[in-house]
Formats: structure tokens, sequence, C-alpha cells
């Protein structure tokens, strides 16, 4: 993930010339798994089945630059993001997350 405000402004040189301000593209997607013993609802999602949730977020040419996985498929993508290692970065850096996919430096 990148560190520091150099790194994000070059994930936001490649978004710059159809998304200026865009720090990069995220989503959830949702893996099926058995149901861990003793995990109850813990893991079933909406969809009737156990999952665990991947939010991961590229730059403009698809690399990965962030990855979490094993948030319980009960959990939202928004929850799994509010819980991510990401989150409590952007908020350390000053990075407000706006819309879906819009990282703003916060100067």
């Amino acid at each position: 993930m990148p560190s520091t405000a150099d790194a994000w402004m070059n994930i936001e040189r490649g978004y710059r010339r159809k998304f200026p301000h865009c720090l990069g593209s995220i989503d959830g997607k949702h893996i099926n798994i058995e149901s861990p013993p003793h995990s109850g609802t813990e893991y079933f999602n909406n969809k009737k089945t156990f999952s665990i949730v991947l939010l991961a977020l590229v730059d403009a040419h698809y690399k990965f630059v962030f990855v979490d996985i094993g948030g319980q498929g009960r959990i939202s993508d928004a929850g799994v993001f509010n819980n991510s290692l990401l989150w409590k970065k952007s908020v350390k850096m000053k990075l407000i997350f706006l819309y879906h996919a819009h990282f703003l430096d916060k100067r």
C-alpha cells in the first residue's frame, strides 16, 4: 500500500485524464467458503452462502496496491472497508474517502 503522499500522487497521475484526483479503484468480492466450525452466522452473507470478503484497491494499470482478505461474509463491503488497514491509514494520512473510489488529499 502506498505509504507516502508522492506514491498516492503517482497513482492519481494514472487516472488524471479521465478521473482527476482519483487515487484508485476499489471493490469488494465475496469468496464462498465452507462454514467454519462454531462460527454460527458470522460468515453467512445476504446470498445465503458462507463467505469471506476480499477488498482490493488497484491503480489505473490494474496493479493491486492494497488487498484485504478475511472479512466475514455478513459484513458489507463498506463495513469491511471501514475496518480495513486502508481506511485506518487514509485517516492517518488525512485522505478523504468520497463516493466509491475517489480519494482526495485534504491539504
